[in-house]
């Protein structure tokens, strides 16, 4: 029997908490990385090497990257520079008929919308409609078409219709105004013959 109560006593004392064990398991938990690296020199050179190999990949992309860049550029420099001069002119000239042709196509634009505009005017459609059209690829006959539908119906706008509603019923209800007599003062109205 004195052994158990020994062995009771001694697991008792284990599980008892005194300050000193109650610090070392909060440092224990809150061991951070700061700490690991500084106490343990596994994790610390694991860290090292790590933080090494990155920065090496790190660098050998930014270095790629670079070269891809300076390779584009130097071969772009060398077609130029092997092109004569008049290729260049003929490149040169193309880039401009081709500004050309699109200040010349945003001009019809602008024409086409200008006409477009007086075609919804005179068909009483709002000019809201405009922005149905796609005038960079329609050409005349296409919007000519579309106005035409557009025309076949009508537009109001909101309230008309209850308006014209009112209007109608206001008209329908009228009545004759009731007559209006004028008291006399007692007199019988003459044409009456008295009875009494």
């Amino acid at each position: 029997m004195e052994e158990s109560n020994v062995q009771v006593t001694e697991n008792q004392e284990q599980n008892v908490s005194t300050p000193e064990n109650q610090q070392n398991n909060e440092t224990s938990k809150k061991a951070t990385h700061k700490d690991l690296y500084n106490t343990n020199e596994e994790y610390k050179k694991s860290f090292d090497y790590e933080v090494q190999q990155a920065a090496k990949k790190a660098a050998v992309s930014l270095a790629e990257k670079k070269a891809a860049e300076l390779e584009a550029e130097m071969t772009r420099a060398q077609e130029l520079s092997k092109k004569s001069l008049e290729e260049q002119n003929k490149m040169l000239k193309e880039q401009i008929e081709q500004v050309k042709k699109q200040a010349v196509r945003d001009k019809e634009i602008e024409s086409l919308k200008e006409q477009t505009a007086g075609l919804l005017a005179e068909n009483d459609i709002p000019a809201d409609f405009i922005g149905v059209f796609d005038f960079a690829n329609a050409t005349v006959d296409d919007i000519q078409a579309k106005v035409k539908t557009l025309s076949l119906y009508e537009y109001h706008q909101k309230g008309d219709f209850d308006k014209s509603v009112k209007a109608k019923l206001d008209d329908l209800l009228k009545q004759k105004p009731p007559e209006t007599r004028v008291d006399n003062g007692g007199q019988k109205p003459p044409g009456i013959p008295q009875i009494f």
